[in-house]
């Protein structure tokens, strides 16, 4: 059974991945009702998980917000620390779906701060501190605050940049380079643009890839 679990969770995220979603889905709740049954915890965690990210993909935020809830639980319960932090942010970019931004910018600071508890903790989850702060620059842009969105982005790159994460470098250029030139800003704009549309150069990805390239026709047309 364990093996089975181990399959069914790769093929799933596979299929949901190529956007095969109702195969995908049905993979991984097959997948998390073996885990319950078998009392593992962990893989059943994966699983609301994997349901959850669909969820984002396609907007599902019925859906996304039972998962969140389940998994959130699930993490508390058994003290997991690390995916307690990823859950508040996922239940923060759920409110940001809902339009909830002064609840969402609470759960996500409270990510942070979960994983802010020592250096050791916040250098090994980085990345998870990166995502919070694009999130929290969304919600400035959002709100047309587009200065203090500037901000959050550029701290969520500098980390990406000390990781070397590409994927993540280049959806947060483009979340810059939108808030600037929204902001009238089109040099910084084209900064970022350029900047992301070399990242994808480097690694196989087409995810956001068509924000740039409209974006930097639209520069070109300014």
């Amino acid at each position: 059974k364990e093996i089975e679990i181990a399959f069914l969770h790769m093929q799933g995220r596979y299929l949901i991945r190529e956007g095969d979603y109702e195969e995908g889905t049905r993979n991984i709740q097959t997948m998390i009702e073996k885990a319950l049954e078998i009392g593992d915890r962990d893989y059943a965690l994966e699983g609301y998980k994997q349901i959850i990210y669909y969820c984002i993909q396609t907007n599902n935020t019925e859906v996304m917000m039972k998962y969140v809830t389940l998994a959130l639980n699930l993490a508390v319960e058994c003290n997991y620390h690390k995916e307690t932090g990823i859950l508040l942010r996922l239940k923060g970019l759920y409110k940001i779906m809902c339009g909830e931004y002064k609840e969402a910018e609470e759960l996500l600071n409270e990510s942070i701060s979960i994983f802010n508890i020592t250096k050791e903790v916040a250098d090994k989850y980085s990345l998870n501190i990166a995502a919070a702060y694009n999130y929290i620059g969304e919600i400035r842009r959002f709100n047309r605050q587009f200065s203090q969105a500037a901000t959050y982005y550029d701290k969520a790159i500098a980390i990406c940049e000390d990781k070397k994460a590409l994927s993540s470098l280049s959806v947060f250029n483009i979340n810059a380079g939108q808030a600037a030139f929204e902001m009238g800003d089109y040099e910084k704009s084209k900064y970022h643009f350029e900047k992301a549309y070399n990242l994808y150069r480097q690694y196989d990805s087409i995810w956001r890839r068509s924000v740039v390239e409209a974006f930097m026709a639209l520069l070109c047309v300014k």
